[in-house]
């Protein structure tokens, strides 16, 4: 519209601008010609065909000058729809307009151009708005999920805060918090139920003012740096209660507290222990007391006690100080009602100790004697010393002493004595009378011992006499083969109990000769075969004779083996072994040596000289090696 307006305007304006000389120059002609002339007529025709031709002509330009303006225009206007439409990338050819239509469409293509660019750029910020407004969406909801879960959780540990700390609040454990100055940051309110003190007046100040100063720590000499330089777990942590006197255990375990990789304090978490500790510390103490009463016990109450009454009495007092780890412990016992007799003493001051009788009228000790009751003095002073305990009080380490009856069937046998630097207290004292009790048992079962042993062997002796009676060539020979057997026994280090079993073999080793004929055993010459073979039969029969009497197998064995040879010859062959028990070798070996050295009906006797190299001639074969070896030693030794 604007183009062709343009050139309907232009043209329009040529036509006027044309027109109007011409309507000026026809009035000039019309005014100037004379009409009454036929001329006049012909050149105003002429002048109107001419006009009007120049009119035709003028349309004509003006018509091909509007379709010029407005072709270049007609484009420019089709363009601006066509941006005016969003397409941005259109481009108008200019080259055949080289005036100002041409500037203007170049201007038209530049303007394009950067529509065009801005466009596209306007295109990708857009849409990296929209993709940015997108992860913005994305980033909303998931903030608004973040919010919601973080008001869930904050609720959630606002509720557990609470209910945390309701829980260190009402625990039965004591739990603190120390900074890295050792001060006391937070401590809950058990503080004041376990150890007294009012929390609000404990923060602020130093852990260590609640801590026993006494205690040692095997970990660490100064506990508060331990704490802060290590973790502890189940640690017993000595505190002191708020009255400055009773001390508390605490079963304690510590935990170094970091913030960003930088430590800020040790948080502890506590039991109190003490009771716990106390008792786990009687339980341990009477376990041990148990465990020695019940060895004791086991010692002195078994059924083969062959010990003696002094070493039996040493082991009575070496349990009491190894138990109560008191440092002196003696037993007297009681002879003709009146006396106490020294019979064990042990313990560091036992070298101080009165070694004489000590008459009980004369002395304390009397009182636990003539009361049959336990008596104890505590706090020993100078009041306290006597003649008899003079040597151990001048020590000045006796302050507490015990005198203890040993009572057998409401007779008083004895007075134990146990003296220590610390008090007894009414534990100890249970013990000791429990000890007493079994101890008076076991002195007096001994002593039944000893007496039925002293009646056996009279017994014995006697039976072995009852033999030799048949026979005065060999009367004193089974006592001459015990104590050389139990010489031997001796060189060849056997113990105490081996030692009478080897003596009450040699005294009854030819027992069974009471079931050999007079006769036989008297005869002066050689026997014969017959004679011989009953003779062989005295080992078997004196297995029978004492089979009753209910002797030790090695009794037995060297009764019945003591005529078989080192190499298993000799007699009764009937009785299968492959190697010759020791003490049938010993009594075998010393029967020999007795025989040879005795006068026989007979033989002449021969010297211990000649008997002694009759052994060494059959040494390894007849006899055992060792056992002569000893023989020769011994015989040496006496020479």
């Amino acid at each position: 519209m604007i183009g062709r307006s343009y050139a309907a305007k232009l043209t329009l304006i040529i036509m006027i601008t044309t027109l109007i000389p011409i309507v000026l120059l026809g009035f000039f002609v019309y005014g100037t010609i004379d009409y009454s002339s036929s001329s006049a007529y012909k050149i105003l025709s002429v002048f109107f065909v001419l006009a009007a031709l120049l009119l035709i002509w003028i349309g004509f330009v003006g018509y091909s000058v509007s379709k010029h303006i407005s072709k270049p225009m007609e484009i420019l206007r089709n363009a601006a729809r066509e941006i005016s439409a969003g397409k941005y990338d259109i481009y108008i050819e200019h080259k055949p307009y080289k005036d100002e239509v041409g500037e203007v469409m170049i201007a038209f293509n530049q303007m394009g151009a950067k529509l065009h660019e801005n466009y596209q750029m306007l295109m990708e910020q857009a849409l990296q708005l929209m993709e940015n407004n997108s992860q913005l969406q994305d980033m909303n909801i998931e903030l608004e999920a973040s919010y919601e879960q973080l008001q869930a959780t904050a609720e959630q540990l606002n509720h557990s805060e609470e209910k945390y700390r309701l829980l260190i609040e009402n625990i039965s454990e004591l739990v603190w918090v120390m900074d890295p100055n050792g001060n006391i940051s937070y401590i809950n309110d058990q503080v004041e139920l376990i150890l007294g003190y009012k929390k609000e007046l404990l923060i602020g100040k130093p852990l260590s003012d609640i801590l026993c100063p006494l205690h040692e720590y095997a970990v660490c000499a100064n506990i508060i740096e331990g704490i802060k330089q290590n973790d502890y777990e189940n640690f017993e942590l000595w505190m002191l209660a708020a009255d400055g006197q009773r001390r508390v255990v605490m079963e304690t375990n510590t935990k170094r507290i970091y913030q960003n990789g930088l430590w800020v304090g040790v948080q502890g978490l506590g039991r109190d222990v003490t009771e716990k500790r106390k008792l786990e510390k009687e339980i341990r103490r009477t376990s041990k007391e148990i465990a020695s009463l019940y060895e004791i016990s086991s010692v002195l109450t078994a059924s083969k006690t062959t010990l003696k009454i002094d070493e039996l009495l040493d082991q009575i007092v070496d349990k009491v100080i190894e138990t109560l780890g008191v440092s002196l412990c003696s037993i007297r016992l009681l002879e003709n009602q009146k006396q106490l007799i020294l019979k064990a003493c042990k313990g560091p001051l036992s070298s101080f100790v009165y070694r004489d009788a000590i008459y009980i009228d004369g002395d304390r000790m009397g009182k636990a004697v003539k009361e049959k009751r336990t008596v104890v003095f505590n706090d020993l002073g100078e009041d306290h010393v006597t003649l008899y305990n003079q040597g151990v009080m001048e020590k000045n380490r006796i302050k507490h002493v015990a005198f203890i009856p040993l009572i057998v069937e409401e007779e008083v046998i004895g007075v134990m004595t146990v003296s220590s630097e610390d008090r007894l207290d009414q534990g100890n004292i249970h013990i000791l009378d429990t000890l007493s009790n079994h101890a008076a048992v076991a002195i007096e079962k001994a002593r039944l011992y000893e007496d039925l042993k002293e009646s056996y062997f009279k017994t014995i002796r006697a039976l072995a006499v009852a033999v030799e009676a048949k026979d005065t060539y060999t009367q004193g020979h089974s006592l001459r083969v015990a104590q050389y057997a139990v010489e031997v026994a001796k060189h060849l280090g056997m113990n105490d109990q081996e030692l009478e079993e080897i003596e009450v073999a040699g005294i009854l080793h030819d027992i069974g000769k009471i079931g050999i004929s007079d006769l036989i055993l008297t005869k002066p010459g050689k026997l014969d075969e017959e004679e011989y073979s009953k003779i062989t039969q005295h080992p078997i029969i004196g297995r029978k004779i004492l089979e009753p009497i209910g002797l030790s197998p090695k009794i037995m064995e060297a009764i019945l083996l003591h005529h078989r040879r080192h190499d298993l010859k000799g007699y009764p062959q009937d009785i299968e072994v492959k190697q010759l028990p020791l003490y049938a070798e010993i009594i075998g070996v010393v029967d020999a040596f007795d025989a040879m050295t005795s006068q026989r009906s007979y033989r002449r006797s021969l010297t211990m000289e000649e008997a002694l190299e009759e052994l060494k001639n059959c040494s390894g074969s007849q006899f055992h090696p060792e056992v002569v070896e000893a023989m020769v030693e011994i015989h040496k030794s006496i020479s």
